[in-house]
C-alpha cells in the first residue's frame, strides 16, 4: 500500500483489482521481429505474407533453407546452392576439395587469386616461381620473367646478361648485338637492329660493324 493526503499520513486503501501480470517473455519482441500472422517470420500486408528471406508459404511457415543443408534455397522442388556448396541438397562442400582456396567444378579446381595447383594448395606466388601471381588459370609474370610458370629470367636465360627479352627478340645493350646479344662491339659507331639483324651506323660510318668512317 501506498500513503496519501496533504501530508503524506493517510495509508491508501487496499485495491479490489487485481494485478496485471505480464507473463509474455522479455525477449519475445527482439527474438520474434515479424509479424504474428506470418509465424513472426515475415511482414503482414494487410491481405497477404511477404516473408523473410529462407521462408515462404502464405504465412512463411515453410523453411526454404533446411531442405537444403541450411546451405541454399528451395524454389519448388529444386535447391539453389549458396556459393561454395553444391549437390541436389546443397550438401556437398565444394571449397573442401580445393583446400578451401578454391572451387570444385567436378572434375578441376578453380582457385582463387592467390592460389593455383590442380588442388589449390600452392600460393599466388610459389604456383608462379615467386616470379609473377597466378590468376586462376595462368601466371602473371613480373617484367623480365617468362614461361608458364615464369621461372625463366628472359635477360640471363636468352640473351646473354647483355639485353632484354622482349617475347621474341632481343634488345640488346648498347655496344652488344647479334640475335641473343652475344656478339661484343658489334656495331662501334651504331645500334643493332634485331629486326634485320644487322647494325644501323650512326651518321658519318658504314660496314658491317659501321667501323668505317664515310
Amino acid at each position: 500500500n501506498g500513503w496519501q493526503g496533504d501530508n503524506c499520513s493517510e495509508e491508501e486503501p487496499e485495491s479490489s483489482e487485481p494485478a496485471t501480470i505480464n507473463n509474455e517473455p522479455e525477449e519475445t519482441a527482439t527474438a520474434q521481429s515479424g509479424d504474428a500472422e506470418c509465424n513472426y517470420h515475415g511482414t503482414w500486408c494487410g491481405s497477404f505474407c511477404y516473408c523473410d528471406y529462407g521462408y515462404g508459404g502464405s504465412d512463411c511457415s515453410q523453411d526454404l533453407r533446411a531442405p537444403c543443408s541450411n546451405h541454399g534455397i528451395l524454389y519448388g522442388t529444386t535447391c539453389t546452392c549458396d556459393p561454395g556448396y553444391g549437390g541436389a541438397d546443397c550438401s556437398q562442400d565444394l571449397r573442401a576439395p580445393c583446400n578451401n582456396h578454391g572451387t570444385w567444378h567436378g572434375t578441376f579446381c578453380s582457385c582463387d587469386m592467390d592460389y593455383g595447383g590442380s588442388d589449390c594448395s600452392q600460393d599466388a606466388r610459389s604456383a608462379c616461381s615467386n616470379h609473377g601471381l597466378w590468376c586462376g588459370s595462368y601466371c602473371n609474370c613480373e617484367p623480365g620473367w617468362f614461361e608458364a610458370d615464369c621461372s625463366v629470367n628472359g635477360r640471363e636465360t636468352y640473351c646473354n646478361n647483355h639485353g632484354n627479352w622482349c617475347g621474341s627478340g632481343c634488345g640488346c645493350d648498347e655496344g652488344w648485338g647479334g640475335s641473343n646479344c652475344t656478339v661484343e662491339n658489334a656495331c662501334i659507331h651504331g645500334y643493332w637492329n634485331n629486326t634485320d639483324m644487322r647494325c644501323d651506323c650512326l651518321i658519318g660510318y658504314t660496314g658491317a660493324d659501321c667501323s668505317i668512317p664515310r
